[in-house]
């Protein structure tokens, strides 16, 4: 018997093709069931162990990869939001400064304005 990798056989399960075969295959109509037969019945490319090991290994580091660019998309998107949210509040003039012994920006440029 050939030894097989769990987790390759949940990568091949989790394909849009195998998903659809199986829902065209399955009984019931609102919750489809899919019987051992009909998985068993699906032929599935089985190369050696270390082989399937390099598979996962692979598919592991792609996903990896894909979540972790994933998770820099939205940081990207929160630095856009935050860029246009001080942007606004620049134009509204609502920003002020972190130090209460400084004068104000708005009391700034009425001064840069009066000596010009």
């Amino acid at each position: 018997m050939i030894s097989c990798d769990i987790r390759l056989v949940n990568y091949f399960m989790n394909l849009d093709k195998f998903i659809e075969y199986a829902v065209a295959n399955s009984k019931g109509i609102n919750l489809p069931r899919v019987s051992q037969g009909v998985v068993l019945s699906v032929p599935f490319p089985l190369p050696t162990l270390p082989e399937q090991q390099e598979i996962v290994r692979i598919l592991d580091n792609l996903f990896e990869k894909e979540q972790r660019a994933r998770e820099l998309c939205d940081v990207i998107d929160k630095i856009d939001l935050m860029k246009k949210a001080i942007l606004a509040r620049a134009f509204r003039g609502e920003l002020g400064t972190n130090d209460p012994s400084e004068e104000s920006a708005m009391g700034l440029l009425r001064e840069s304005l009066n000596s010009s």
